[in-house]
């Protein structure tokens, strides 16, 4: 009848964070690199329909049991293409992992997902935030430089460090440019 519902994937498993946290050797394993490459996809085909997450964070990223990751929380996200901007949505991110633009109020964009996926990737590889879950903001008046990603193949290493810049003009475009470089670093 008249009575609108959400029918929801019931999941089993934990987030990013929690396993994290009480699984420390989860770091640069094995399952930690298929995260990334499953995070990747995910948050490609969102930007491929123009959706922009803006609060990706290991609290926001579900590790199933079965080994698949899902991105949760799109509570926040927006249409890019509708070029609304919402204030109040400021307050929803969470600095350590925002964009420099974003945390100055600038309309989102997907190379804002791209800052703090980059976040993600330098936990999810060494156990650490680039920055010492300092924001963005901070870390560059600090002065500060994310530590390189010795585990991942030279190319790799330079996509994630794009996509972590400082600057939206030198991340690449959205999560698909981020993914065919990451992935081409590992075939070189």
């Amino acid at each position: 009848g008249a009575h609108a519902f959400i029918v929801m994937e019931l999941l089993d498993g934990r987030s990013l964070d929690a396993l994290l946290y009480d699984t420390p050797d989860f770091a640069g394993s094995p399952a930690a690199f298929s995260a990334i490459r499953q995070i990747l996809n995910g948050l490609a085909f969102a930007h491929s329909r123009g959706v922009v997450h803006s609060d990706l964070k290991l609290a926001n990223l579900f590790f199933c049991d079965d080994g698949s990751v899902k991105v949760l929380d799109f509570g926040i996200a927006s249409a890019v293409r509708s070029g609304d901007y919402d204030p109040a949505a400021l307050d929803a991110m969470t600095p350590a992992y925002a964009s420099p633009e974003r945390l100055r109020g600038a309309p989102r964009d997907p190379r804002d997902d791209l800052y703090g996926l980059a976040c993600i990737i330098h936990l999810l590889l060494t156990g650490s935030h680039p920055f010492g879950r300092q924001s963005a903001l901070e870390a560059i008046d600090q002065g500060l430089v994310a530590p390189d990603l010795p585990m991942l193949p030279p190319a790799a290493a330079a996509a994630v460090s794009r996509a972590l810049s400082f600057s939206a003009a030198e991340r690449p475009a959205d999560a698909g440019q981020l993914l065919a470089a990451y992935r081409a670093g590992f075939r070189s």
